[in-house]
C-alpha cells in the first residue's frame, strides 16, 4: 500500500476514507 500512502499525501481526505475501510 505504499502507492496509496503516497497518494494520501496528495489527498488527505481520501486517506481518511481508506483508513476507515481498513478498519
Amino acid at each position: 500500500m505504499l502507492i496509496f500512502k503516497f497518494t494520501s499525501l496528495h489527498n488527505s481526505r481520501n486517506f481518511l476514507l481508506f483508513q476507515f475501510v481498513t478498519f
